[in-house]
């Protein structure tokens, strides 16, 4: 019996994309699951562009969509700092990985503070 698997992958403002694949054999990676650098990088820039977009123009809702998009935006960043700071092995990147974590997060918590004491919810 022929299994698949579907793996989804969260990038910032709620965007989604998913990747479907037959489950390969143990042992290497295949490039479903290592996608080249080169690819991911130009989907990041096709999503910022999107996320650009979506905000809009000044209005009385832009300061908020920019909360709620930018949210999630440092939550993914979080969750790649910190899968960099159990992988990486230079110094330099796990030490700048630390300190994106710590920043991120605090920025996140700023966020969210802001976004209940202006708008009286949270999210």
């Amino acid at each position: 019996m022929r299994r698949v698997t579907v793996a989804v992958v969260v990038v910032g403002a709620g965007f989604v994309t998913g990747v479907a694949r037959d489950d390969p054999p143990k042992g290497k990676p295949t490039d479903h699951e290592h996608p080249k650098a080169s690819e991911m990088s130009a989907h990041m820039r096709q999503m910022n562009e999107k996320m650009v977009k979506a905000l809009g123009g000044k209005d009385a809702e832009y300061e908020k969509r920019f909360i709620d998009m930018m949210i999630p935006h440092h939550e993914g960043a979080v969750r790649m700092a910190k899968d960099a700071l159990e992988h990486a092995t230079r110094p330099e990147l796990k030490a700048m990985a630390k300190k994106m974590v710590d920043d991120q997060e605090k920025e996140i918590d700023q966020l969210k503070a802001w976004r209940k004491e202006w708008y009286g919810d949270k999210k």
